[in-house]
C-alpha cells in the first residue's frame, strides 16, 4: 500500500520502486521556508500598530509610513522572484531574521 502513514520510510509506487520522501524529510526541507514566512508575517504584524506612535510634527506621518510599507511590500514580492540572489532556503531564513532584527528593535 502506498499511503503516507509510514513514518520516515520511503514511499513505494505501483511498480514497487521508491518515488518519494518520507514525512520527516519533507518536514525538514520545508521548515526553513515555513519559518521564513512566520518571521516575515510576525515582523509585519508587530511593527504595524506602532506607526501611530512615531513622534512627528506632521500629522500625516503615520499615514505616509503605512503607505510606504504597503508600496514596498507590494513591489518587493515580484522583484525577489526575478533577482535570484537568495537561492537557498537557509539564506532566505537568514535574510528574514535580519529583517526582523532591523524592524523590531
Amino acid at each position: 500500500s502506498s499511503s503516507l502513514r509510514g513514518g520516515g520510510e520511503e514511499q513505494v509506487g505501483p511498480e514497487g520502486e521508491g518515488h518519494g520522501l518520507g514525512k520527516m524529510e519533507i518536514f525538514w526541507q520545508c521548515a526553513p521556508c515555513a519559518a521564513c514566512i512566520f518571521v516575515t508575517i510576525f515582523a509585519s504584524v508587530v511593527v504595524f500598530p506602532f506607526y501611530t506612535f512615531v513622534p512627528s510634527g506632521n500629522a500625516q506621518f503615520s499615514m505616509v509610513l503605512f503607505y510606504t510599507k504597503i508600496f514596498s511590500d507590494t513591489i518587493s514580492r515580484p522583484i525577489t522572484t526575478k533577482l535570484n540572489c537568495l537561492q537557498s532556503p537557509h539564506l532566505l531564513l537568514v535574510a528574514a531574521l535580519l529583517r526582523l532584527a532591523i524592524c523590531v528593535p
